[in-house]
């Protein structure tokens, strides 16, 4: 948020408005009840989405469980088969209460700006994306192939972006608490 603050003070008060109407005078005036509104609908947007699949949850693990059981043992039977590694057995409603937990808390914590929170995203983008899109079961000519193709490939480049502001975010030099200049004794 400090570099869209930064350009926005950077420019010109009364230059043409953007596409959503307001010059530039507006963000200036209104900066601190912009981001706290963005914030408060962003945060909320995630616990809408956390509430939601948690109250989808049920006992059973509800209907991401039944879909996702077939993708898993598909997903688990093409590793022992192309690797040779087993993977252990595990239960569908962990892999569904993980994967809310992952993807509830990173992206809030995300949102802040946290690199946990990225690093949170980044480990559900790992596990979840070839078992959801598994492209890979089906012949190239298939309808269903193109479309799990384009959805894998779209995570994919959300998990270089993950990866891209992880890397952003570790280059940044933290800041340094400026030090007192010293006084000269003669």
């Amino acid at each position: 948020m400090e570099e869209v603050h930064s350009t926005i003070l950077g420019m010109k008060s009364m230059k043409a408005p953007g596409p959503d109407g307001f010059q530039p005078f507006f963000y200036k005036k209104y900066w601190p009840i912009v981001v706290s509104c963005l914030l408060c609908l962003t945060v909320f947007w995630f616990f809408f989405f956390f509430y939601y699949r948690f109250n989808e949850y049920g006992v059973d693990g509800g209907p991401a469980a039944k879909a996702l059981r077939p993708k898993f043992d598909a997903f688990t039977h093409r590793v022992h088969s192309q690797v040779g590694f087993q993977l252990p057995e595990i239960d569908t409603k962990i892999l569904i209460a993980g994967a809310i937990a992952l993807k509830g808390l990173g992206g809030v914590l995300f949102i802040f700006g946290s690199s946990f929170g990225a690093l949170l995203l980044l480990l559900h983008q790992l596990i979840a994306t070839p078992i959801h899109y598994d492209f890979y079961n089906y012949d190239s000519e298939d309808k269903e192939f193109t479309q799990l193709f384009i959805k894998f490939t779209q995570n994919m480049a959300l998990f270089g972006a993950l990866l891209f502001f992880i890397g952003m975010k570790n280059s940044i030099p933290k800041r340094q608490p400026k030090k007192a200049p010293k006084t000269k004794t003669y």
